[in-house]
């Protein structure tokens, strides 16, 4: 006798109400999804983060107005604030010491977080939108466009993308400051983020890209596609809702891959001092200012050891949120 469960008959167990009905492919991937403990507890993980980077600067602001003690309190925890506590190991005023400057590492290290997450989310957006749209009308459209749109992949992929990234970084910054001349700070800061978001932007893609593209060529051929062509859609129709529509699974799965990447591209930008530049503040450049008062002398490993820890606690989040959601979606590997 077949030991195998079937989807349909997973579907009719461990409802609610006690009654047997049948749960989308998509409900039951999800419960696949919490099912697996890595991955639930990372997503908790990332979520409690995400909750503390958002709170922290609130608490700091409402502390302000909350009487001396609250004053007292916002002004230690400020990440901008110089004092003359310099060094301060980690202890129970600051739990993860303090900098150079006095100030506090766990104020710096959660606004930092607010950078690095930004560049990571917003780099997965900027590969989800350029990714789909791109592999989607190269594997629809066919032919000679098929071509020239992959060959033009082939050729991005070819360039070492580190190497392109620093490069575009450099020559918008060079045309920005020959256009505009002298700005503010303000403006300066801001410009070199957007640049960061601009090239690791630029260079997340082309894997989505090509995943898109294999699906569509796929799923383009399948009755049901036929069938909406029979009934007189446009291409257009087509591709928008019945096509892209059926590929949002494996772009799900890339997508919280590619987030990951794109935060460790932005650290190794910003430890090369190519990334977010002082004051403004993220893993990499946090990491960079440790490395910076390593001496023979004394070594302020907090100053190394919280930053890096944070970082590395998130990638492997993320990388094992994107995992559990491969084997929730990939039926093959489910018994």
């Amino acid at each position: 006798m077949n030991s195998t469960v079937t989807p349909n008959l997973e579907a009719e167990r461990g409802t609610t109400d006690g009654s047997r009905r049948l749960m989308r492919p998509s409900q039951l991937a999800w419960r696949r999804f919490w099912r697996n403990r890595r991955a639930a507890i990372s997503v908790w993980f990332l979520l409690i983060l995400a909750l503390s980077v958002v709170a922290w600067p609130v608490a700091l602001k409402c502390a302000t107005t909350a009487g001396p003690k609250g004053a007292e309190f916002a002004s230690r925890y400020d990440p901008d604030r110089v004092s003359e506590d310099q060094f301060v190991p980690p202890g129970a005023a600051h739990w993860c010491g303090t900098d150079v400057h006095g100030r506090d590492l766990l104020s710096r290290i959660l606004f930092g977080a607010q950078v690095s997450l930004l560049v990571g989310v917003v780099g997965a957006g900027i590969s989800l939108v350029i990714g789909v749209l791109w592999g989607a009308v190269a594997g629809f459209a066919g032919g000679r466009t098929d071509g020239f749109m992959m060959r033009f992949v082939d050729v991005m992929y070819s360039m070492p993308s580190i190497i392109f990234v620093i490069v575009l970084i450099t020559t918008l910054e060079q045309i920005f400051s020959n256009r505009l001349g002298a700005v503010s700070p303000v403006a300066e800061k801001f410009a070199r983020l957007l640049f960061l978001l601009l090239g690791l932007g630029a260079v997340s893609w082309l894997t989505m890209a090509r995943i898109v593209r294999g699906q569509v060529l796929s799923l383009k051929t399948r009755p049901f596609v036929e069938a909406s062509w029979a009934l007189g859609a446009g291409p257009a129709h087509v591709l928008f809702k019945h096509i892209i529509p059926n590929v949002l699974g494996v772009v799900i799965i890339y997508v919280a891959l590619t987030v990951p990447a794109v935060i460790l591209y932005e650290s190794f930008l910003s430890y090369l001092g190519l990334g977010v530049q002082p004051p403004m503040a993220s893993w990499g450049s946090l990491i960079a200012e440790g490395t910076d008062q390593m001496n023979p002398i004394r070594i302020y490993w907090w100053l190394i050891a919280f930053p890096g820890l944070f970082l590395i606690t998130t990638l492997l989040a993320l990388n094992f949120a994107g995992d559990g959601l491969r084997d929730a979606w990939d039926v093959r590997s489910t018994n």
